[in-house]
């Protein structure tokens, strides 16, 4: 019985070491990928139109704050409670952020048209890359996954959307695209990792 007991302990243990691994993996290629993507991107916009889109980031990922409606620790806790009710705590978790995703949104659009009036190439950035709080349901994947302690799934999704938008960033570079090709692709980063997650489920 203790034997079995130590086995389960020790089993459980390796799984949290393993789980940490890949969450600090997922934040490392967060970083470098980040970091890249930044420099180059800053250096080829200038200063003031790369300035707009880390604005239009903050400012979207603000309002994004607002529409999680606290549920994250909220689904963890009960998934881990009540594992064979996942679909109804997912759909209901996921119907919850898409529907608080589409108010925020445009909300988010009010607010940046009176404070920033006239001022047409923040508030189109917003416009776009405020999509994002829209399909931010997809986190009901990252809340299954950490309530059974598999985040590798996480990371591989992350890492690979990272990785896909990193490299079409530089060919962008490389060709000489427009300002509003970067907005793009820093809106299609963030919701192809959600479809990535989705797909992992």
């Amino acid at each position: 019985m203790l034997n079995t007991k130590n086995k389960l302990y020790k089993s459980s243990f390796i799984k949290i070491l393993i789980n940490i691994y890949w969450l600090i993996l997922e934040k490392f290629s967060r970083i470098l990928f980040g970091l890249l993507g930044t420099l180059f991107i800053a250096r080829y916009l200038g200063v003031e139109k790369f300035g707009v889109i880390s604005f239009s980031m903050s400012y979207v990922d603000l309002f994004a704050v607002i529409a999680t409606l606290g549920l994250p620790s909220i689904a963890v806790r009960e998934l881990v409670k009540k594992p064979n009710d996942a679909n109804i705590i997912l759909g209901t978790v996921g119907l919850s952020k898409f529907a608080s995703g589409i108010l925020i949104y445009f909300v988010s659009i009010l607010v940046i048209y009176f404070f920033r009036k006239g001022d047409d190439l923040a508030i189109n950035t917003v416009m776009i890359i405020g999509t994002i709080s829209i399909f931010k349901f997809s986190d009901i994947s990252v809340y299954w996954f950490d309530s059974v302690v598999k985040s590798k799934y996480t990371s591989y999704s992350i890492f690979l959307a990272l990785l896909t938008t990193t490299i079409i960033k530089f060919i962008l570079i490389i060709y000489r695209s427009e300002y509003y090709s970067f907005v793009y692709i820093t809106t299609a980063e963030k919701l192809l990792i959600g479809v990535f997650l989705l797909f992992s489920l």
